[in-house]
């Protein structure tokens, strides 16, 4: 199953680090996931980076939630496991299959996504965002952002993902070359 687990934002990376360390052994996988967009420099060249998809958390894969959930409290990140009083709640179906599909297991990284506005509508016709455009709360042209609220672990999450935006005829160009 997988579970979202809850960290002090900017020390994901640090905190996956010390789960896998402490928790190795009833662990199948950790990792912070995050998604490909970039920075325009002065001189208009597009400079590629990657940025954490979900500020605050990261995931961990596991078949045995409550010996993980021992194990975190001597981490010595704060880390805490979402779910309610009675039990932790696994990633739905859904959410774990989105994950997946536009991940891969070593390198869990989103990459960006092509759309264009017809009508004032946001259409995706590239990429991960592609049928999720109900996600999308905002749109950043210039930094190549969409800002999203999702589902996530049982409630809502806002994230960043790489939102490359087209004009209506180059973004149907794309749709029908696939």
């Amino acid at each position: 199953m997988w579970y979202v687990v809850q960290v002090e934002t900017g020390r994901e990376k640090t905190a996956c680090d010390d789960i896998k360390q402490a928790a190795d052994d009833v662990l199948d996988e950790c990792f912070v996931p995050q998604y490909l967009t970039g920075k325009r420099r002065p001189d208009g060249t597009w400079i590629p980076s990657k940025e954490r998809l979900f500020p605050g958390y990261l995931i961990c894969v596991t078949s045995q939630v409550d010996e993980l959930a021992d194990k975190l409290r001597r981490v010595r990140s704060l880390t805490k496991i979402l779910g309610n009083d009675n039990a932790f709640i696994p990633l739905t179906e859904d959410e774990r299959a989105w994950v997946q599909k536009v991940t891969q297991k070593d390198q869990r990284t989103v990459g960006e996504s092509v759309g264009y506005m017809e009508d004032g509508k946001l259409v995706i016709v590239e990429g991960p965002l592609k049928g999720r455009e109900d996600w999308v709360r905002k749109v950043n042209h210039r930094k190549r952002l969409a800002y999203l609220e999702m589902p996530m672990g049982g409630r809502t999450v806002r994230a960043q993902a790489g939102l490359q935006m087209v004009s209506k005829t180059q973004g149907k160009l794309l749709d029908r070359e696939k």
